[in-house]
């Protein structure tokens, strides 16, 4: 199993020039030959392709027309109210050009369908046209054309499922020659209701394929998806994996071969396949299962690891009776593709070239041949693949599989071609319309890109041998290529390094660090206010962890006596005189160390600011960011000349403020402190930093680390200590700017002191909070606004000032977004952070909890629609279960709540416009989000919400620094955007010098100009 850690990130040309050399013996001309002859007779047979194959190869995504049907395709049939609807077909319809598909295709079908568009969009938009046919269209009503666009829709849905119940597989027309693989339609569980449902679905089907089987004398099987079985099929949730995902999967085995039913395991994402295999190898060796023939999985070839998993179940299949392999290209590429790159690994996990996806799949199907101990299904629409199998499979048991609706041509020539070619099953989805959207996407999206056979075949512009594309000689051709197609995750910004992150999908990463992090308790810490002044500080005092309540070490907070010696602190001169590149270079050498030992921070965030790990390390990876922008950025300071007449040199320079007071938040000690102090050393300040008194030690250590990486020490000085040593130091003589994050009031309260004192204007760049908003219309996709909802308000325990704390939402989706929410509020696991499995943890402070807690029960004893968790909570202090509150005007919320409540409320189309002037007037403006298809909604509510930050379509936290600069509006804060391109400006003064370069004499540059 560890080859699987190991070989996740490995360099893809080293494993495609290894398969090449396993393969390179093959025919390839032979190949190439047959599979041109297969493009060639599908062509000649063309009557015969399916309508999908025709919709496809007609409406690609190489058109605007082809994106608008997918679009509609993706969200039209589950939109529940009329007005909705008329707005997406209305959008999506009538800016495409659908006159140029006219009478293109060779399908009935697709002509009419065009016509058919082609018409809605004219009634849609009318135009002034004398034309008879738009004076006709102008007397269809909406209605007519939002049923006749559904029904399309319809239509199209039909062509990829077999069946939307499970009764209605009895309606199929079955033969001896030809299997079904079955496959219930849903994407994976966010709720236990939903889980335990596909559950009974699958035995239900299971069920049904055994009495089919048993009336037809066929073989047809069924495919599973663990993570539809269990809400968090994550690695870290080894634990509960174990005690309730597992037993599941076990029963649908031993149900399966009780009724003699093969059963096959789906892949999933190239995260979950390590934790895949390891439940696998468990259960392949369950001795109530260890004699049946029926277990299976499915390998995607685009996967790095697809020769491993085959080795792996090869292995496993020793020591049990038979298993069986299909062998898939792979369905999630682009997820994947960017998935890795918002987390930072090291590499992709797949291939990033088809032509390599498509070597390493005849690589697995060489390797499945040399495998005694599997069966094996190839599953492809591609007529070199076919080709290349069917030359490695001579003589060989083994078939062919294609999706349901699609590729029948391709096949059916295929075994008039060949001699004695082999069966092809199907892979047949069944479910309701509402379950097969996110099937039909993905369908769409793999077979109507322009690399697709499936497009490609009819596009009578290409030749044949131009279709096929031998991946083989393509792949020799990359090989060459220096330059990458798609950037690494690690250079995914330009001029600066990504930081990295840690893969906590692989077991083998967690348990190391788990003992890492372990060790770390046994060195208690001992901190206190670091300075060239000689401050005095209290006796130390003994110091709890906020996750677990052990004992942490001492820390000594700074006498208040002491600040008034910084009334005369200077600006380091040594920190002055240092160039801004050497400057730039010490933040860099901070990034590294950090990264190159990351465990020390990760324990301290779980321990002193009460995070679980992925937010831990989310952080640590802001900061990382934050240090290495800010050092590009300064780039960005060197001095400029200005325009101006001939003879005048104007030039603009930017030199320190001075002195900056940087004031950070407890709820991110480590990236908000960091991106204050680094942002004020590279322009040259000198920095007194003031940390949250509830985080000393997280503070400490890295400005240890700025020391440790050459800072002089009289550039940067640590207070540790409470509110009151904050406002003595707002009062400080020597302080030019301050920097602050934290609460309105606060903030306020600062702005005042300032304002009030004698001498010159100091600035203040501020950060503070905000009532955030989420709007979800009925378009949205109900599974992803679930995701985005419970990450925006309820990660870090809903302490983060862009959390989410009012969700707007229309109500004919009310009751399924609320149950959806609940079901998924109830599967977390709120408690001690220490526990990997956990998903909240404490809230900060016992003030807090008593705080938010009397803040839920005012609600409470109103009578309101009400949920929070209480049945994962682990036995840990001042926890808050994630509480989910249904209000019926703004009005009852006007200032921020920190912690893991959400406000919900529902609201009709007509009084959208109304509720968004409200949150307007209440004076925030830091977050926003929006679950929406349409984009004329998504820009109405941009242009009335004055936010910060707005999010579309994903959840509205984790603000990347450089992609996602970070800041407010109004209540919400003052300044540049943190992250961004203008932030360092606010922390330097401007000079112009304006030089007369001929004031003796005369201007020789000019004279000597003139002929």
């Amino acid at each position: 199993m560890n080859m699987l850690s190991t070989n996740k990130f490995l360099d893809e040309k080293m494993i495609i020039k290894k398969a090449l050399r396993s393969i390179e013996a093959s025919n390839s001309n032979a190949i190439c030959n047959d599979a041109i002859a297969l493009v060639t007779l599908c062509r000649k047979n063309k009557k015969r392709y399916s309508r999908l194959d025709n919709f496809l190869s007609e409406y690609g995504l190489n058109n605007s027309e082809g994106i608008a049907l997918m679009c509609l395709a993706e969200s039209l049939l589950r939109i529940p109210d009329r007005s909705t609807r008329d707005d997406i077909i209305k959008e999506k319809i009538t800016h495409a050009k659908w006159q140029d598909h006219i009478n293109k295709s060779e399908s009935l079908l697709v002509n009419a369908s065009t016509w058919g568009l082609l018409l809605a969009g004219k009634v849609i938009s009318p135009k002034e046209d004398p034309d008879w046919l738009a004076m006709v269209l102008n007397t269809v009503s909406k209605d007519t054309v939002r049923e006749a666009v559904i029904q399309g829709m319809y239509i199209l849905s039909r062509e990829f499922v077999c069946a939307s119940t499970i009764s209605e597989l009895d309606q199929l027309n079955f033969n001896n020659n030809q299997s079904y693989s079955f496959d219930m339609l849903g994407e994976g569980a966010r709720a236990e209701f939903q889980a335990i449902s596909y559950l009974n679905r699958y035995i239900d089907v299971i069920k049904k394929t055994s009495e089919i089987n048993n009336l037809h004398n066929i073989n047809n099987n069924v495919s599973i998806k663990i993570s539809a079985l269990f809400p968090h099929y994550f690695a870290r949730k080894d634990q509960q994996i174990t005690k309730i995902l597992y037993p599941r999967l076990l029963q649908l085995c031993e149900t399966a071969q009780e009724h003699n039913v093969s059963l096959t395991i789906d892949a999933e994402e190239q995260d979950r396949l390590h934790l895949s295999m390891k439940l696998i190898q468990s259960l392949s060796q369950e001795t109530s299962i260890k004699h049946w023939q029926g277990l299976g999985v499915a390998i995607q070839a685009y996967g790095k690891r697809a020769q491993d998993v085959i080795n792996l179940i090869s292995e496993i299949a020793i020591r049990r009776e038979k298993m069986h392999v299909r062998l898939v290209k792979g369905a999630y590429w682009d997820y994947e593709i960017k998935h890795a790159q918002v987390k930072g690994y090291k590499d992709f996990p797949v291939f990033t070239h088809k032509a390599f996806t498509d070597v390493n799949y005849l690589r697995c199907a060489h390797q499945l041949f040399n495998s005694p101990n599997l069966n094996f299904y190839f599953a492809t629409h591609n007529a070199h693949t076919i080709a290349s199998i069917y030359h490695m499979g001579r003589g060989r048991q083994y078939e062919f599989q294609r999706l349901y609706g699609m590729g029948a041509l391709l096949f059916d020539q295929a075994k008039n071609y060949f001699d004695k070619f082999p069966a092809v099953s199907i892979y047949a989805p069944v479910g309701k319309y509402e379950d097969l959207l996110p099937y039909l996407v993905r369908r769409l999206l793999e077979n109507g890109a322009n690399s697709s056979f499936v497009n490609r075949v009819m596009h009578r512009e290409l030749s044949p041998s131009e279709v096929i594309s031998d991946p083989i000689k393509k792949s020799q051709k990359m090989l060459n290529a220096s330059t990458e197609m798609i950037t690494k995750p690690l250079n995914l910004f330009t001029n600066r390094k990504n930081s990295n992150g840690l893969d906590l999908t692989d077991p083998c990463v967690l348990d190391e660090l788990q003992k890492k992090i372990l060790l770390k308790k046994e060195n208690k810490i001992r901190v206190s206010s670091c300075s060239t002044l000689q401050v005095q500080n209290h006796e130390a005092i003994e110091y709890l962890s906020k996750a677990d309540q052990s004992v942490l070490g001492k820390i000594s907070l700074i006498d208040q006596n002491s600040i008034i010696q910084f009334n005369d602190l200077l600006p380091s001169r040594l920190w002055v005189k240092t160039h801004i590149t050497d400057r730039a270079k010490i933040l860099n050498q901070v990034s590294d160390l950090i990264e190159k030992n990351p465990e020390p921070f990760i324990y301290l965030l779980i321990h002193e600011s009460a995070k679980v790990v992925e937010d831990a390390i989310d952080e640590i990876r802001e900061c990382v960011d934050l240090l290495r922008y800010y050092a590009r950025q300064s780039e960005s300071l060197s001095d400029l000349t200005l325009s101006g007449p001939t003879g005048e040199l104007n030039q603009l320079k930017y030199y320190p403020k001075g002195v900056a007071l940087c004031i950070s938040p407890w709820n991110f000690p480590l990236a908000i402190m960091c991106g204050q102090i680094a942002a004020n050393l590279v322009v040259g300040n000198t920095v007194i930093a003031k940390s949250s008194e509830l985080t000393p030690a997280i503070a400490y250590y890295l400005v240890d680390l700025f020391y440790q990486a050459g800072l002089p020490k009289d550039a940067l000085h640590l207070i540790l200590g409470d509110r009151n040593i904050g406002q003595a130091l707002v009062a400080l003589d020597c302080i030019d700017v301050i920097a602050f994050t934290g609460s309105l009031t606060t903030a306020k309260h600062i702005h005042s002191s300032i304002s009030q004192r004698d001498g010159a204007l100091l600035p203040l760049v501020a950060e503070t909070g905000g009532l955030n908003a989420m709007i979800v219309d009925s378009s949205a996709l109900l599974e992803q606004a679930c995701d985005a909802i419970i990450r925006s308000a309820f990660s870090s325990a809903g302490q983060r000032c862009s959390s989410l704390r009012i969700l707007l939402v229309h109500h004919s989706i009310k009751d399924r977004l609320w149950n959806l929410l609940v079901g998924a509020m109830n599967s977390l696991v709120i408690g001690n952070p220490c526990n990997f499995g956990t998903d909240i943890g404490p809230i900060i402070s016992e003030a807090s909890r008593i705080e938010l807690t009397t803040y839920i029960e005012q609600f409470k004893k109103k009578g309101v629609n009400f949920f929070h968790n209480s049945n994962n909570t682990q036995d840990t202090l001042n926890l808050i279960p994630p509480t989910l509150i249904e209000i019926n005007s703004l009005a009852d919320i006007n200032d921020e709540k920190f912690g893991p409540i959400l406000h919900f409320m529902s609201y009709k189309k007509s009084d959208l416009n109304l509720y968004l002037k409200e949150l307007q007037t209440k004076g925030f403006g830091l977050t926003l989000g929006i679950q929406s298809r349409i984009d004329l909604q998504i820009q109405n509510i941009l242009e009335q919400l004055n936010v910060g930050n707005s999010y579309v379509n994903r959840d509205m936290v984790g603000a990347v620094v450089e992609s996602q600069p970070f800041g407010g509006i109004g209540k919400s804060g003052i300044g540049f955007k943190a992250g961004g391109p203008n932030y360092l400006k606010q922390f330097v003064n401007e000079r112009t010098v304006t030089t007369n370069t001929v004031a003796v004499g005369g201007n020789a540059e000019l004279l000597n100009t003139i002929e």
